[in-house]
C-alpha cells in the first residue's frame, strides 16, 4: 500500500491509459491478423504455409501483450522520458532505408535488397554509440554483418528452398 502512495495521481492515470492503449491495439492488431488468416485459406497448399504462419505468429504475439498488459502490476512509469537529437535522426534514417528497401527490391532483387537494409539497420545505430573505441566498433560491425548474412541466407532457405516463393529478382539475386 506505501508503493501506491509514493506513484502521484497524474502519473497512475497516464499509466492506465498507456496500459487501455496497449490493450485496445493489440486487440486491433488480433483482429487484423484473424481477417488475414481467414483470406489465407482460399490459397493453395505450398502458398500458405508462410502467410499462416505470420498471422498466427501475430496474434499468439498480440494475446501475449494483452495477457502481460494485464496482469502487469508495475507502476513505474516514466513521463518525463523524452527523445534525443540522435534518437530522431535514427527513426528517421529507420524510415528512409525502408522506402529505400521497398523501391530498390525491384532494382536489385530481393535478398540483395534484403541483405542492404538489414546491414543498414544493424549497423545504423552504432553511429549513435560514442563509447565504442575502435577495435571493439571492428568487432561488433564484424559481428553485425555476420548477423545480416546468416538472416538473409535463413530467409534465402526459407523462400526459395523451402516454400519455393517466387521473389523479386533484380541485378543480382
Amino acid at each position: 500500500m506505501n508503493r501506491l502512495k509514493t506513484i502521484s495521481i497524474g502519473k497512475l492515470n497516464a499509466l492506465i491509459h498507456i496500459k487501455a492503449a496497449t490493450f485496445i491495439a493489440m486487440l486491433f492488431i488480433l483482429l487484423i491478423a484473424g481477417a488475414l488468416w481467414v483470406q489465407t485459406l482460399e490459397l493453395p497448399y505450398p502458398s500458405d504455409v508462410f502467410p499462416k504462419l505470420v498471422f498466427a505468429s501475430v496474434g499468439v504475439l498480440a494475446v501475449l501483450i494483452m495477457l502481460t498488459t494485464v496482469v502487469d502490476k508495475s507502476e513505474h512509469f516514466n513521463l518525463t522520458s523524452e527523445l534525443g537529437r540522435s534518437q530522431y535522426y535514427l527513426i528517421l534514417a529507420s524510415l528512409i532505408a525502408t522506402i529505400l528497401y521497398i523501391v530498390l527490391t525491384e532494382f536489385l532483387g530481393f535478398y540483395t535488397a534484403t541483405l542492404l537494409f538489414l546491414c543498414t539497420m544493424f549497423i545504423g545505430p552504432l553511429s549513435a554509440e560514442k563509447r565504442l573505441n575502435y577495435r571493439h566498433l571492428t568487432r561488433e560491425i564484424i559481428f553485425r554483418l555476420a548477423v545480416a548474412v546468416i538472416i538473409t541466407a535463413a530467409i534465402y532457405a526459407c523462400f526459395r528452398i523451402l516454400l519455393q516463393v517466387p521473389t523479386a529478382k533484380g541485378i543480382l539475386i
